[in-house]
């Protein structure tokens, strides 16, 4: 797999929802991995491929509507590319 093959959507979700979305999402096997921190900045990522984004949009849908999340952007992961002359003197 490589970059482009992974797709982020980022959310908003409440503090008090992260538990209960990562709860339901485990339930999920390697459908995505939910990043980001409790307590930041209230957005998150959940990274998955492009592969399966029907299946994530549509479960997504189905979550219960007292999670209050909000799919707020989707985008292609592109890895950083380096020379391999950085940090040389």
């Amino acid at each position: 797999m490589n970059g482009s093959d992974v797709m982020i959507v980022r959310i908003a979700l409440s503090d008090r929802a992260v538990l209960g979305l990562q709860g339901i999402l485990m339930g999920e096997d390697g459908l995505a991995t939910l990043r980001g921190e409790k307590g930041g900045s209230g957005e998150l990522e959940l990274w998955s491929t492009w592969a399966q984004e029907k299946e994530l949009d549509d479960w997504l849908s189905s979550l219960p509507a007292s999670l209050e999340l909000r799919v707020l952007d989707r985008y292609a992961f592109e890895p950083a590319t380096t020379s391999g002359t950085e940090g040389v003197a």
